[in-house]
């Protein structure tokens, strides 16, 4: 038995089930811009401390979607509609072009791409024969990814639209199931809690929806709007807004904690989605700075990176993994939070990484993907 094999079978016992499909697969994979339908930001494998980079794509055409990975092949897909998938090698495996704007990252579950696009379309693309499965219209434009849940053995597809509507479809036939009107626009991924979906939005609502019954069962008003997406873990949502405050918001009562303020006269907005995983919490806010918190609100660390931006940052085991708006991405070691390695990429980033075991992927806004890992 080969290094890599035993270090695989090792891996899964640490590895739970969840929507990327097998837990083989799920060695190997990072199905949507957060990790899981929790929108966690959490990845239970180890990367290198000092990471090398593998290999570069350039596209040269504009991208603010983040990439996806289903067994170690890496997807993206650019602002004019052209999906690209990559092997572990560096060689495409994969195109597919829709000829229309997207903006959205892709969603990937049993060899399906879920792509939101401008032109408020969902479309499902099989990876096996690069055909149309089933499309979905709305009539606003979709910018936020797709997410997916399990319920009684089937699967249902959730994602929001500029014409207010979230939407529950079945995954296999793109049947509506149901539709929430919020009376707003809903510009980013929802969060999934079973079969209960959490967003926030411009009104400064934060909604919980049942989306099998297209009801909204609990909602809570906050201070200012919210920018991005919640994370949830262990039926909390962890949500930042544009005063600059981080929130816990227990989703049995919606009963809402204040984890962090930012201080007066500071640029305060938090525009990227925290990472959360074992009592412990990271975010990356426009006063510059990466802390890392209990969830209980006790500061653990902070890093001065000394740039705003819109990435949200990753846990793993051991790490932190964070990039600036400017193009820098860092390393740091998850207990201390000492700079473990850092990389001028030189181009700006807004995405998120997608982190598998032992490698980790950057897309750039110019369109360069970046493989990074151990040689």
């Amino acid at each position: 038995m080969t290094r890599f094999a035993i270090y695989f079978l090792f891996s899964l016992l640490f590895i739970g089930c969840d929507y990327s499909g097998s837990s083989r697969e799920a060695f190997l994979s990072w199905p949507s811009f957060r990790g899981n339908s929790s929108l966690q930001g959490y990845a239970a494998v180890d990367i290198p401390s000092e990471p090398q980079l593998l290999w570069t794509v350039e596209h040269k055409v504009r991208s603010v979607s983040s990439p996806v990975v289903l067994g170690g092949t890496v997807y993206w897909c650019n602002r004019r509609g052209k999906i690209t998938g990559m092997g572990t090698d560096g060689q495409p495996v994969f195109e597919y072009d829709f000829a229309t704007a997207v903006e959205a990252p892709l969603m990937v579950y049993d060899s399906v791409l879920y792509v939101a696009r401008i032109d408020g379309t969902l479309s499902a693309l099989s990876l096996r024969t690069k055909k149309i499965l089933w499309e979905y219209e709305t009539e606003g434009q979709l910018s936020g990814s797709a997410n997916i849940i399990g319920e009684g053995g089937r699967r249902y597809v959730l994602f929001g639209s500029y014409d207010y509507y979230l939407y529950c479809l079945d995954a296999a036939t793109g049947t509506l199931i149901s539709r929430f009107e919020s009376n707003y626009y809903i510009n980013g991924a929802v969060a999934s809690s079973g079969r209960f979906a959490v967003f926030g939005g411009c009104d400064a609502l934060v909604r919980k929806v049942d989306v099998l019954r297209g009801v909204m069962t609990d909602s809570l008003q906050l201070v200012a709007y919210v920018p991005a997406s919640p994370a949830i873990d262990n039926n909390t949502a962890y949500i930042g807004d544009y005063n600059g405050t981080i929130y816990a918001i227990g989703l049995d009562a919606m009963k809402v904690d204040t984890l962090y303020r930012n201080s007066k006269g500071e640029d305060n907005a938090f525009l990227s989605t925290p990472a959360v995983n074992d009592g412990q919490i990271v975010f990356y806010g426009s006063d510059k700075h990466l802390r890392m918190m209990t969830t209980k609100g006790a500061e653990l660390w902070k890093f001065l990176i000394g740039d705003t931006g819109e990435s949200s940052p990753v846990l793993t085991r051991k790490h932190v993994l964070a990039c600036s708006r400017s193009g820098v991405v860092y390393l740091l070691d998850r207990k201390t939070g000492l700079l473990q390695w850092r990389y001028d990429i030189g181009e700006q980033i807004a995405a998120s990484p997608a982190v598998i075991s032992g490698r980790f992927y950057i897309l750039t806004a110019k369109g360069t993907l970046f493989c990074f890992g151990g040689k």
